[in-house]
């Protein structure tokens, strides 16, 4: 079991609302963290596993959810409509 992860603002939406309803749960979970800042290798760290399956699992979110870098994803996350 990965250890326990930070608590964002964010996990109204993780938990398969929109916009999330289209993610895998791990991809849900690797999406939450990254929309934090952490890194690819602090995430993979966290939940045991490689640093190109978790880029491999971005790469998918981003593409699921239409958008291009970590800040439209928190943007995205959050339910906002676009980055600043």
């Amino acid at each position: 079991m990965p250890p326990h992860h930070r608590s964002t603002g964010m996990s109204n939406n993780i938990s398969g609302t929109l916009p999330c309803a289209s993610l895998t749960p791990a991809e849900r979970l690797v999406a939450a963290m990254a929309a934090e800042g952490l890194p690819y290798k602090s995430i993979a760290r966290e939940l045991g596993k490689s640093p190109a399956t978790v880029r491999n699992q971005l790469h998918a979110i981003y593409q699921k959810l239409g958008v291009g870098n970590r800040t439209a994803l928190a943007y995205k996350l959050r339910g906002e409509p676009g980055e600043p």
